[in-house]
């Protein structure tokens, strides 16, 4: 089972081969890299300071 770190990695190196392969548009890959970054610190944070459902992570 991975890690949460190894996870973003695959994660992040599975979305770089699909951004190449559609074309290399460097704002969008940092824009979807920064928000999944984001929405991964936020659910830290909320994990830690209360208990945390999945229906709690959900907008």
């Amino acid at each position: 089972m991975l890690d949460a770190r190894s996870a973003q990695s695959l994660f992040h190196r599975n979305l770089d081969r699909i951004l190449t392969h559609f074309g290399d548009n460097q704002r969008l890959r940092y824009s979807i890299r920064g928000c999944t970054v984001g929405c991964n610190r936020r659910a830290e944070i909320l994990a830690v300071s209360s208990e945390v459902t999945p229906c709690t992570l959900q907008d």
